[in-house]
């Protein structure tokens, strides 16, 4: 395949919509793939992260979530089709210690459209989560509530889930992004998606930035359908197991070599508990 032993893909989740000038990436992800056996494993950063390496030297003093924007700024010092995306990707390569082959930013109007697209999606939710004056697909306003159970979210809920912050921390919305992600590569209905295609690519037109070549796209699908979602192992690189310090403020400082040796290690294939990985099923209760 055109990316060698793994294919790594930053998958981002960004604030762009009505009433906001630029794009924060709230949600940060990356998911290796071994190319001989499909085997998977997903790392998480958090937002809040300070103090990290950043490429091109310094000039940058903010969270995670500001690089891209940053990037945009200045595209002098990160040259390309998307300088917030070159920005974005060389800091997450410094953190990580691996090469990304491909970055995937949507926004929230191309999540919903996916999530619709794919069937929806279930979740075994634990605690009730409230969105006060959510903003839905069709411009209404109106206060999401989602009680705990087995829940059918469609791209409207499903949106709900992932954004709200009420009675929570940042790490708590991280855990449900990756566990709706978790959900939606167990659950997806590829045929359903396809018959929604037509519709969907003049949203995606819009709302998803990519450099993923159209010609890599069959070999990326046919990886991706082999991966085994109850094997998927996941980590969150968030404080207290993955710092070193705070920034004044409260900012964690991201332990670099210890993320980078659980990183080698995880796509390695070592045992997953010993590099700090679990099953992405199984953590978010989707395993029976």
């Amino acid at each position: 395949p055109p990316w060698g032993d793994h294919l790594v893909l930053l998958l981002l989740g960004g604030d762009a919509g009505p009433g906001r000038d630029s794009v924060r990436t709230d949600a940060m992800l990356v998911l290796a793939i071994r190319s001989a056996d499909a085997h998977a494993s997903l790392f998480s950063l958090p937002r809040n992260l300070r103090g990290f390496p950043f490429p091109g030297g310094d000039g940058f003093d903010d969270i995670l979530n500001a690089v891209y924007r940053f990037g945009l700024e200045h595209p002098e010092r990160f040259p390309g089709t998307d300088p917030g995306a070159a920005a974005l990707t060389g800091t997450i390569e410094a953190i990580l210690g691996i090469e990304v082959d491909h970055h995937l930013l949507v926004d929230f109007e191309a999540f919903r459209a996916g999530v619709d697209a794919l069937g929806g999606v279930t979740l075994p939710v634990t605690q009730r989560l409230d969105y006060p004056d959510f903003v839905f697909a069709d411009g209404s306003v109106d206060d999401v509530v989602i009680e705990p159970g087995f829940v059918d979210l469609d791209g409207d809920l499903a949106l709900a889930y992932v954004r709200s912050r009420e009675g929570g921390t940042d790490y708590g919305r991280m855990e449900r992004q990756r566990c709706v992600l978790a959900a939606l590569i167990e659950q997806a209905e590829p045929s359903r998606a396809l018959l929604s295609l037509p519709s969907l690519l003049g949203t995606f037109e819009e709302t998803v930035r990519t450099d993923i070549p159209r010609g890599s796209l069959p070999e990326m699908v046919d990886l991706l359908a082999a991966v085994d979602a109850g094997q998927v192992g996941l980590i969150t690189f968030g404080p207290p197991a993955w710092h070193e310090g705070w920034v004044a403020g409260g900012w964690p400082i991201p332990d670099v070599p210890r993320i980078t040796e659980a990183v080698a290690a995880a796509i390695a294939g070592e045992d997953p508990l010993d590099v700090g990985l679990v099953p992405a099923t199984t953590s978010c209760g989707l395993a029976p």
